[in-house]
């Protein structure tokens, strides 16, 4: 295995784990979140504790999606001109993402 191979396998790996527990986290909250009033929705939300986690799950599992399509893209699509374009809009996709993840968090911490 290439020592590139090998680091794409290893944070793949990685990253699967870490959102193990993310996701966990976050299905049980908006469990919780569900038979809350709004005030108390607006008050667990606006919590530095969980603005913190929403910011890591955004990062890890937007870079853990693009890392996967990228290496689905690279074995399956054969035009060089279409590899491009796709890395392109995936690239463009994951950044418009985090930022507004990034610009809702960053708003939500000034409020």
């Amino acid at each position: 295995m290439s020592n590139s191979g090998r680091k794409t396998w290893l944070f793949q790996k990685y990253s699967s784990i870490a959102l193990i527990p993310l996701v966990s986290y976050f299905l049980v909250k908006i469990l919780q979140l569900s038979s809350m009033t709004y005030e108390q929705i607006v008050s667990e939300t606006s919590s530095l504790w969980f603005l913190v986690l929403v910011l890591i799950f955004a990062v890890i599992g937007l870079l853990h999606m693009r890392l996967g399509l990228h290496e689905v893209i690279e074995d399956y699509v054969h035009s060089d001109l279409v590899k491009k374009l796709s890395f392109i809009a995936i690239n463009l996709f994951v950044a418009a993402i985090l930022g507004v993840v990034s610009l809702s968090v960053i708003l939500i911490c000034i409020k």
